[in-house]
């Protein structure tokens, strides 16, 4: 019999197996640990912002929003045929299982990449020096936020671990057969994520560089193999031809489909860096080609920076510099791999500049890496320096201290701590707040109603489609309306059961021409059908349509024909406070201080009710909101003063504007905002030129901006300045972006 490998000590001995073993049983366990972290705290049911959404298209197989992530609701599918489980947990148990997968290949692809620049002389070192990575990825606030709820970021982590994996597996054992699952993976990856498209450039280097060191492969195939994966994008317009309920961009046609594959949607904040420049090249860096490039250089640079310091405040300062090492190591030992971990860490960081968090997950993967490489030089070959059989775990029998042994045992007891910390903040076991906040909302919808959902929209659609609540109800996306083009959202095959208006009498050359068709949509329904909406005030500033709707109830406003309703009608003066009830029932649930997303919805909800209240007149409901975003939502400024100050001379409540003037000009002494209200409180004083003068200033600090042209119109109308008021008048009208700012100005105007 065979003796047993001898541990060669050090950095956790204790986990030693012998190297013909890739998998140790401490890899195993700091894998097995997070899946019984992730299911103690996994949420039980729909959460906020996207998630609701993911469960609805992977339920139904309907259309996500762009890139359309076919590959992930096709997957996540799969997740619902479990027996146990509502519909809403078992797609969130897959972002889990995802999550464990990727610390599990992350594992291994530490172990791969740390042999291929570091030689593989110390894989027993190796293995150690990957669970570091692995659980600082395990427990940093990002990843373990997005293994507990339904998104596709764990399953986009994965794919990338995987492909790397099977990158340096081609390069190390040359069989080509690694390079073409690598390719046809990459093309389903693209189907999840479509961002890793980004990265073809740094895996072009490698294929290019490791073949003519004699690595086998062929590119046609390879090219191939991807289409293949590629291929799942079919998804997106056959679905779409079902008309399912949940069908973004409508990608059965030639635009929705390149809408949905190229990502219009966020089109303007990816590579923010490059639009900073164009906007501002001529009076930053001029015309010439070298400021160009000075100014490429500085956004690259800060970009860098900024990914620098996410990595070191979510993953950890030791990752932070354990990247930085590695990629030295990396440039001196293997070039071509370098060039592949740089360009995935810039390009991810530049596309995704201002987002951070899991956009950057592929760019933590490689920063995972990184530390492994740079901590398995660092370590390997030290541990003889200390016999493994005359040695402790901290110091050895000859009183020489165990460096590593130590170094170890603070970076383990790091992590448990960083897991113990995160706990409370993470733990959405008994969170129902997604469910349960809105569905009150849902329920009072009047019977066989049309809903125009905006801010609600993705959670009613869950409802609708996975809970099967309010299936008498008809949604419409409200956005549909604001599309360059409704009429190919808003179709007969898709909504056989409304009238729609006749497509040949309408042009969407401007937002008054969307407004009509909109409230054509209306008129042709509302007599079988009762139009409701919620409160949105995005949508309200693009649409004039508080005049036509009228509370219903909480967040519901009921549409009412102006020609059919009095002056005096308010519609549910309750309306408001049916709306605080709720938020205050769903204030005490647990935890619910760490849903951000939730206190989202409320700021959303909160200052259109005010935006409403107030172009109808209703100022003290308006203050009722304001009132709320200020002792909820904790605002506290210069806008918040603005409008409680305006709200408050609206009341004719003088006695209380001083004290909140005083706040303003102390704390804000010379914004927008503060010369605004010092324009209104000099009118009131009667002293035109000062008044005249404050709203100057506010205009030239928001030149495009209509209110200080408006304000400045009323001001000279009151003090009879007829001629000099038009002039203001046409000012504003010129400058307004939307049909709400319009609206504002011609009511002004046709004042007498």
């Amino acid at each position: 019999m065979s003796r047993p490998e001898k541990s060669p000590g050090g950095v956790f001995s204790s986990f030693y197996v012998p190297s013909k073993n890739p998998i140790s049983r401490a890899g195993f366990f700091l894998v097995l640990i997070p899946w019984i972290v992730y299911l103690a705290t996994i949420s039980p049911t729909v959460g906020y912002k996207d998630s609701p959404e993911f469960i609805d298209t992977a339920f139904t197989l309907g259309i996500s929003h762009p890139a359309g992530f076919p590959t992930y609701n096709l997957l996540a599918k799969l997740a619902t045929f479990l027996p146990f489980g509502s519909i809403a947990f078992k797609i969130n148990l897959f972002s889990a299982l995802f999550a464990c997968l990727t610390l599990g290949m992350l594992y291994l692809t530490s172990i791969k990449i740390q042999c291929l620049v570091c030689g593989q002389k110390e894989e027993a070192i190796y293995r150690r020096v990957a669970l570091v990575s692995v659980g600082f990825l395990a427990f940093c606030l990002p990843f373990w936020s997005f293994a507990i709820k339904a998104e596709v970021y764990t399953l986009n982590a994965f794919f990338v671990c995987l492909i790397v994996y099977l990158l340096l597996e081609w390069k190390q054992v040359k069989d080509a057969r690694f390079l073409f699952s690598a390719a046809f993976l990459y093309g389903l990856s693209a189907g999840n994520h479509a961002t890793v498209g980004l990265f073809l450039p740094a895996i072009l280097i490698l294929y290019f560089v490791w073949k003519r060191e004699g690595a086998p492969g062929s590119l046609s195939l390879c090219a191939a193999l991807f289409l293949i994966g590629f291929s799942v994008y079919a998804y997106l317009p056959l679905r779409s031809f079902t008309e399912p309920s949940f069908d973004w961009g409508n990608p059965e046609t030639l635009e929705g489909f390149l809408y949905q594959v190229t990502d219009r949607k966020d089109a303007n904040v990816h590579f923010s860096i490059f639009k900073a420049m164009d906007s501002s090249a001529e009076t930053e860096a001029g015309a010439n080609v070298k400021g160009g490039l000075v100014f490429i250089v500085v956004g690259i640079w800060g970009t860098l920076k900024f990914f620098l310091l996410d990595v070191w405040n979510r993953l950890s300062p030791l990752v932070a510099i354990g990247m930085l090492g590695g990629g030295w190591l990396c440039l001196q030992k293997c070039k071509p791999l370098f060039f592949f971990v740089a360009w995935i860490i810039g390009i991810n960081a530049v596309f995704f500049k201002g987002w951070g968090g899991e956009s950057f997950f592929p760019a933590y993967i490689v920063a995972c890496l990184l530390t492994s490489v740079f901590l398995g030089q660092l370590f390997s070959g030290r541990d003889k320096e200390i016999d493994p059989d005359q040695s402790s775990f901290v110091v050895s029998r000859f009183g020489k201290t165990d460096w590593q042994g130590l170094c170890a045992l603070a970076v383990g007891l790091w992590i448990v701590v960083t897991g113990i910390v995160h706990y409370p903040r993470m733990d959405r076991s008994d969170s129902y707040s997604g469910e349960t906040f809105l569905k009150p909302v849902f329920l009072s919808l009047e019977n066989d109603a049309i809903f125009l959902a905006g801010i609600s929209w993705f959670q009613f659609f869950y409802h609708n489609d996975v809970e099967r609540l309010r299936d008498d109800v008809i949604g419409v996306r409200a956005w549909d309306f604001l599309e360059p083009s409704p009429l190919s959202w808003i179709t007969p095959r898709r909504f056989p059961e409304l009238s729609l208006p006749d497509p040949q009498a309408h042009r969407f050359a401007s937002r008054q021409e969307a407004w009509n068709y909109l409230l054509e949509f209306i008129e042709l329904n509302h007599k079988m059908r009762p139009v409701l909406t919620d409160q949105n005030i995005q949508l309200f500033e693009q649409f004039p349509m508080a005049g036509y709707f009228l509370p219903y109830k909480n967040v519901l406003l009921k549409y009412s024909n102006p020609s059919e309703q009095g002056r005096s009608m308010k519609g549910n003066e309750k309306a408001f406070e049916e709306f605080q009830a709720i938020v205050e029932r769903e204030a005490v649930q647990a935890g619910i201080v760490f849903h951000k997303n939730w206190i989202n919805k409320i700021a959303y909800y909160t200052p259109s009710f005010a935006e409403y209240y107030k172009s109808r007149g209703r100022f003290e409901e308006q203050s009722q909101a304001l009132r709320l975003m200020y002792e909820f939502l904790g605002q506290r400024g210069a806008g918040w003063r603005k409008d409680m100050i305006e709200n408050l001379i609206a009341r004719n409540q003088a006695d209380l504007v001083e004290s909140h003037w005083t706040v303003l000009q102390s704390d804000f002494p010379a914004s927008y905002e503060t010369f605004i209200v010092e324009g209104w409180l000099k009118g009131l004083q009667g002293d035109l030129q000062s008044g005249q003068t404050a709203f100057q200033k506010a205009a030239t600090l928001q030149p495009s901006n209509f209110e200080p042209h408006l304000e400045a119109g009323k001001l000279l109308r009151r003090f009879h300045k007829t001629n000099e008021a038009k002039l203001e008048f046409q000012l504003a009208r010129a400058k307004v972006v939307n049909l709400m700012e319009l609206s504002k100005v011609l009511d002004v105007e046709n004042l007498n």
